[in-house]
């Protein structure tokens, strides 16, 4: 027996180290509730889990953003609801206006409304926004640019991509012109020269006695309403003061365009005489700018495909393609004649503008959101007029092409919001099924490691109860001294 080494006592004392230390382990997994607590409990399911934790918060963070992308595109709907709601007024007061039983007085009351709810469309799509961000003032639609100043992409589709467009324009579009002679200041009408002068379908009432300023001040002031212009011009066209010597009467139209046009009609001849108009009872008609798409030097198209169709009125250009492709440019007047030149641009569409949802973990999981810009420009609705019956029912017919495509940037909000919520169902399933993943990597099964710890346990109390005895025999050397 030897009792500077106690062998037995060290082999004790090392099972009892070794079961203290599972017995400790195991109360941290019961505690904690985790069956990996550090790296060194397992390198691999450490690493794992750690990866896993960051998707499934990514994940979540994805659904947050979606469900925000659901609130932006519910709020754009509505005032896009609201805007149609506007239209249907306009439409209705048109309707109104287009019964000829309307005098001049009543119809400039429906056009005062129409005016201000035109207006108030301008208004509403420039101030509203969402979170500091304008969704209908085109702030969120493809930003472009032009090589040529006097081109300019004024409205665009959501399925155009970004790249280089190329349009040419040959010659410039053109007003109706009428010219007439010149007036007499002093001039006054007599009862064979009273009547009256229909232009456009307004009618100016020219009665005896009236001075030809009169009659003048009363041109300017109606055929306004139906949208034209008459003033009185020097040689060079310019306009000039009434009575100015030398200068002759001017017609013309306020816009651009064939579908513009002058018509001028004279309940008598001795009344006609007196503005020696150039043209009587004809339709003079405006011209449409010349246009062609842009071409490459090998004759390529410039970004159109070959089966984009190109339209103009007046001086406005429209591209059309399949999948609603649509793209519309307004040139400046004069253009072509101010450079002496065709006018050939590329407008550059950039990536830049639509909102970018996050709708996923990783990068490039996104959804992109271009809400096209929304104004009484973009939907065809500037100077609109009702005065007459042929304009009340083209105003009637622009408010519903209005309308249409109001509810065609609907339709495409709506299917973006459907998108979102298909996303936002399928990150909480996916978040979901990775939390069961992760449980099973980093959670504790309690029954089985309960188990363990009583058995750890019970380990643990014999080998102290080991370490006593081994302890206590070389007591026995006590006895083999006290012999002696």
């Amino acid at each position: 027996m030897r009792i500077n080494h106690n062998a037995l006592a060290y082999t004790a004392n090392s099972n009892l180290a070794a079961a203290d230390d599972r017995l400790t382990a195991a109360v941290e997994r019961l505690s904690s509730g985790y069956k990996i607590n550090s790296s060194k409990d397992d390198t691999a399911g450490m690493a794992i889990s750690q990866k896993m934790r960051a998707q499934i918060r990514g994940l979540n963070r994805a659904a947050q953003n979606a469900d925000d992308g659901v609130s932006m595109i519910q709020t754009a709907e509505a005032t896009l609801g609201e805007l149609q709601s506007m239209l249907t007024r306009v439409e209705e007061l048109a309707t109104q206006a287009a019964n000829s039983i309307n005098d001049v007085e009543d119809c400039s009351s429906i056009q005062e409304e129409i005016d201000n709810i035109l207006a108030e469309i301008d208004r509403i799509t420039q101030d509203m926004d969402f979170n500091g961000r304008k969704l209908l003032n085109g702030d969120v639609c493809r930003r472009s640019y032009s090589s040529d100043n006097n081109l300019k992409l004024y409205d665009i589709s959501s399925s155009v991509e970004a790249g280089e467009y190329g349009i040419e324009v040959t010659a410039d579009a053109e007003k109706a012109v009428v010219s007439g002679g010149s007036l007499s200041a002093d001039k006054v009408f007599t009862e064979q020269e009273a009547g009256t002068l229909v232009i456009n379908g307004m009618e100016i009432s020219v009665k005896a006695g009236d001075t030809m300023e009169d009659v003048y001040g009363k041109m300017v002031d109606l055929c306004d309403k139906v949208g034209v212009d008459v003033y009185m011009g020097d040689a060079a066209g310019d306009p000039v003061a009434f009575g100015t010597d030398g200068s002759s009467l001017v017609v013309q139209t306020q816009e651009y365009g064939s579908k513009q046009y002058i018509q001028i009609d004279c309940s008598n001849d001795q009344l006609s005489a007196c503005f020696s108009f150039a043209t009587l009872g004809e339709k003079v008609q405006g011209k449409d700018a010349e246009v062609a798409f842009g071409e490459d030097d090998d004759g390529k198209r410039i970004g159109f495909s070959n089966t984009a169709t190109l339209s103009v009125d007046g001086n406005k250009i429209s591209v059309k393609d399949q999948n609603s492709f649509e793209m519309h440019f307004k040139v400046t007047p004069e253009a072509v004649a101010d450079s002496g030149d065709s006018v050939s641009a590329v407008v550059t569409v950039l990536d830049a503008g639509p909102i970018n949802l996050q709708i996923g973990a990783f990068e490039g999981e996104n959804l992109k959101v271009n809400i096209p810009k929304v104004s009484t420009e973009t939907l065809g609705l500037e100077n609109i007029s009702i005065y007459t019956h042929p304009l009340a029912s083209d105003a009637i017919e622009r408010v519903q092409k209005a309308s249409s495509k109001i509810s065609g940037i609907r339709s495409y909000l709506g299917a973006c919001q459907n998108r979102l919520d298909y996303t936002i169902a399928n990150l909480d399933e996916t978040s979901e099924n990775m939390e069961k993943a992760i449980s099973g990597i980093m959670d504790t099964d309690m029954a089985e490691e309960m188990t363990y710890y009583t058995q750890q346990n019970v380990l643990s109390q014999s080998a102290t109860q080991m370490l006593a005895k081994a302890n206590a025999l070389p007591e026995n050397l006590l006895q083999l001294i006290q012999t002696n």
